[in-house]
């Protein structure tokens, strides 16, 4: 975290080299930087800090009432985890995706771009990815991303509901706008506008 709170910028660099496996452009690398340093350093501390001392929430996985997509990294040391995280989900399945890192839908963008309906072309494909654990990276729990219509009036609602946004949309390129929250029972979730909405 003092590396985080004291270089921000490297640390933001080298994260998003750590979750992608394939080559990208000093371009692409300057825009996913940039856009995550959008993130006050504060709100990132905090999500860090929650991330690494809060509860396992693997629990509440049977809980989950809605058909699931679980995407991994078909190469991820971890994938037998996430094969028992799928079967701990009511009517989930798995997808493990080839020749992908963390970031799967950078690595295989292919495999996301949606149908004229919004929906991924290819049957079983979602904006998602698991990575091996490793003691210095946060968030390694399931975590939920909520498609929304519009993001600045879904924060607004978040923030009327007592929920907290940790700082400002920051842009997934190809994808959209995306945020993380935390709701009024301390969870942290995520939401996502698609471009074009």
């Amino acid at each position: 975290m003092a590396v985080y709170a004291a270089h921000p910028k490297e640390y933001y660099a080298g994260l998003v080299k750590s979750i992608i496996k394939h080559e990208i452009s000093p371009e692409q690398l300057h825009q996913l930087t940039t856009n995550s340093e959008k993130m006050s350093t504060t709100s990132g501390l905090a999500m860090l800090v929650t991330d690494l001392f809060t509860v396992d929430r693997r629990a509440v996985l049977k809980k989950l009432s809605k058909p699931t997509l679980v995407v991994a990294s078909a190469e991820s040391n971890e994938l037998e985890s996430q094969r028992e995280m799928q079967r701990s989900i009511p009517n989930a399945q798995l997808e493990a995706v080839s020749e992908a890192g963390h970031a799967v839908f950078i690595d295989q963008p292919k495999k996301f771009k949606p149908d004229e309906n919004g929906r991924p072309k290819n049957p079983g494909a979602i904006n998602g990815g698991f990575y091996k654990k490793s003691a210095d990276m946060p968030a390694q729990y399931p975590s939920v991303v909520i498609g929304v219509g519009d993001i600045k009036e879904a924060m607004q609602k978040v923030t009327e509901a007592g929920g907290k946004v940790l700082g400002e949309p920051m842009e997934i390129p190809g994808y959209g706008l995306y945020v993380s929250f935390f709701d009024t029972e301390g969870n942290r979730v995520s939401m996502m506008q698609r471009n074009g909405e």
